[in-house]
């Protein structure tokens, strides 16, 4: 018997979606609470609007063997981290919805909330950049 995927499961998958990530700015040029050995990287086909509240997924990359992981695995090398961050424009305050660590081991791990507190975005900061970077996103 040959087996079949149902017509149902193909439509809740949907089609595979491209990936455009622009590069935001390099840390490593930042105040000294940014990581200095990090970049951040946007995936444009991920910005949503709604109001003042824009969100999207962003990618932090770590230089080889700089920054150790999160409780429980203090012990390894983060690669990078993909977060699903908030931003309110007016407020220039941000919140991450969603996060993930990938290790370097290939290990990975996840959380989310769904309902954060917003930080501000201190100017000066990583932070204050993307949000800067993010508000100011035109979508086509």
């Amino acid at each position: 018997m040959r087996p079949t995927i149902p017509l149902a499961l193909l439509l809740v998958c949907g089609t595979a979606q491209a990936e455009t990530w622009v590069p935001i700015r390099l840390a490593y040029t930042l105040d000294s609470h940014d990581h200095k050995d990090s970049w951040q990287s946007i995936n444009i086909e991920s910005v949503r609007i709604t109001g003042d509240v824009r969100r999207a997924w962003i990618k932090t990359t770590f230089a080889p063997q700089t920054k150790k992981g999160f409780p429980p695995r203090t012990r390894v090398w983060v690669d990078y981290v993909l977060t699903l961050t908030e931003f309110n424009c007016r407020e220039q305050a941000t919140r991450h919805m969603a996060i993930t660590v990938y290790y370097i081991d290939g290990e990975l791990t996840s959380a989310s909330d769904r309902d954060p507190e917003w930080d501000p975005a201190p100017p000066g900061t990583m932070q204050s950049y993307t949000t800067a970077f993010v508000c100011s996103w035109k979508p086509k």
